[in-house]
This record gives C-alpha cells, structure tokens and sequence, in this order.
C-alpha cells in the first residue's frame, strides 16, 4: 500500500463512532457508497429484482408444485422467507468481500478515504452499514417479488425488510473481518465455498433443520443465517414466539464480535 497508509495510526482518536463526528464520518463512507450504486443503480436493479423472479419461480413454484406443504404451510410460503434471509446474506457478503477487496487493493478507493479525517474505525462500520444496505435491497426484492407471487401475504410481513439490515450488519462484519485476512482476492472462493453456500443450503431455507443428521444439525444451530432465517421466517407466517428473541440476540452477538474484530484485523493490515 501507498506510504498515505502509514499516517493512518496518527488520526485514530477523531471521536468514537458513537460521537456526532464519528456518525457523521461514517455516514460519509456511507453516501459515497450510495452515490457509486445510484451511478449504476439501472444494472443493479435487475440483479436485485431479477434473479428473484427465477429464484421463486423455479423453488416456490417448480419444486412447491411437488412439496405441498411442509410444516403445516404451503411449500412455497415456507421456502420464500428462507430466499428472502439468504439473498440478505449474499448481498451484504458479495458487497463486503469482492467488493471490499476491490476498494482496498485495486481500485484504492480506501487509500483515497483515508487521507481525509475519516479514519479505519469509521471507515471499517460505514463499509458494515453499507453492506447491510445491500442486504436490505436484495432482501427487498426478492420480498416484493413473493408478494406479487402471493407467497408472503401476512402484515407482518414487512418487518422482514428492516431485519434483512440487521442480518447484513452480522454478514458484513465477519466478511470484512475475512478480508482483512486474505492474502489474495482468490481466496475469497475459499470462503464462499466452505462457509457461505453450505449456509446456504443448511440453515432452514429449503427444509427444517431438525431431521439433518446429528453433526450438520449442531453445525447448522450455530450459523448466522440460520439464526436469520428463523426470525423472517416469523415475520412471514406471523408466528411469533421466544426463540425469535434468542435468534436475534444471537445475530446481534455476532455483530459484536466481529465488527470490532473487523476494525482491530484491517488496522493491522493497512497501517504499515
């Protein structure tokens, strides 16, 4: 990295992120990540509304047509809330890994932040926050995309949207807590491979968890997504109850380990 990047210790005490001027500084990571989205917003709109299109058509309504129900609810009203968590996963965690590197390594883009006030802490959370923005859009769309299916139709319904952003504040700070680590963009494969897509398919989005053999149902119980999953899942169907209040704390615990984890690893990394 540029020897800009070795002046950074210096201007690590401009107020906590708690502060005015922290929030200020961190919303400024923030509105520069907006204004690059809002350039390009037309691509990404078709991605985010798109892709769900084919998602729902092909697991809510192509496999719905064989699993009629499943829990004592339609297959397809089961299998939407599951996409609705999982795509919040993939979208904070395509915006804080690829992305991220990209910012930091090629196109410099953190190099350029840093030389202003903002230092590594604030900008570390507005890459947290914009990331959980990406989830709430792409959880967004595939929610939209349901209720036009007529997959998601209770009220409560519309509080999956808010807590996509908490499940994307969870994903986006493990994630730019891998990037710190990586040695080379490559590895961010690794990543997707052994821990992203496995998420993927075993933390309740196509079935329920409790008949997965004894190893994979403990290794599910302690997944982010799963955890995620299970609150929108809620939201969906209306059916509230205690373990949504465990699963949100357990996401919210994730946060705080990895957030600060996040900021302590990518000081390390980028500060020479």
């Amino acid at each position: 990295m540029s020897s800009i990047f070795t002046g950074i210790a210096a201007t690590q005490g401009v107020g906590s992120p708690s502060s005015p001027l922290g929030l200020a500084l961190v919303m400024r990571v923030w509105l520069r990540h907006r204004d690059a989205f809002l350039r390009v917003w037309h691509t990404e709109a078709t991605g985010i509304l798109g892709e769900p299109v084919f998602a729902l058509a092909a697991f809510g309504a192509g496999l719905g047509f064989y699993l009629k129900t499943i829990e004592g609810v339609e297959y397809s009203s089961f299998v939407a809330p599951g996409l609705v968590a999982g795509y919040a996963m993939f979208g904070a965690t395509f915006e804080t890994t690829f992305g991220a590197y990209m910012r930091m390594m090629n196109h410099r883009t953190f190099e350029s932040i840093l030389a202003t006030p903002i230092t590594i802490r604030e900008l570390v959370l507005g890459e947290i926050v914009w990331g959980a923005t990406r989830a709430a859009l792409s959880a967004g769309g595939m929610l939209a995309i349901a209720a036009a299916y007529g997959f998601v139709s209770e009220p409560t319904a519309a509080l999956m949207f808010p807590f996509a952003f908490l499940i994307g504040l969870a994903f986006a700070s493990i994630s730019l807590t891998v990037v710190s680590l990586v040695p080379a963009m490559s590895t961010l494969n690794t990543y997707f491979t052994l821990f992203i897509a496995p998420m993927f398919f075993l933390s309740g989005t196509f079935f329920p968890i409790d008949n997965l053999p004894t190893f994979f149902k403990g290794y599910a119980q302690v997944l982010p997504l799963t955890h995620g999953t299970r609150v929108i899942r809620g939201f969906a169907t209306g059916d509230f109850s205690a373990d949504m209040i465990w699963a949100t704390l357990i996401l919210l615990a994730y946060i705080a380990v990895f957030a600060p984890l996040a900021i302590i690893l990518m000081r390390r990394r980028i500060v020479k």
